[in-house]
């Protein structure tokens, strides 16, 4: 299970390193300022979790302390764009340019 004071640290160390303030990132969610107060005791609710997750511009894998990589969401999409890049490409046994396919004809 997920340790709420770990969750409540990693989203304190992220929003510290990265110049972000507690006061503005909650009012920005929507969240009350004893938001840090109530990290201490429980895990948030997962959609809770992806708003934060998504503000810090961080995966909730590394908020929930299942990856140390905080950027691993976007690895994991940019791998999808490559796999579907690939998947749009043509067999090598086809030709390229179809006035080659019209002149065997």
């Amino acid at each position: 299970m997920y340790e709420p004071l770990e969750v409540r640290d990693r989203i304190k160390s992220y929003a510290d390193s990265n110049g972000i303030e507690y006061s503005q990132m909650w009012d920005a969610l929507g969240m009350g300022q004893n938001t840090m107060q109530n990290l201490k005791t429980s895990v948030p609710k997962s959609n809770t979790l992806a708003r934060i997750a998504d503000y810090l511009d961080c995966s909730v894998d590394y908020l929930l302390g299942r990856t140390d990589d905080p950027q691993a969401h976007k690895r994991r999409k940019l791998g999808q764009i490559v796999i579907d890049l690939d998947a749009l490409a043509l067999p090598i046994d086809e030709p390229a340019n179809p006035s080659q396919s019209a002149a065997k004809e």
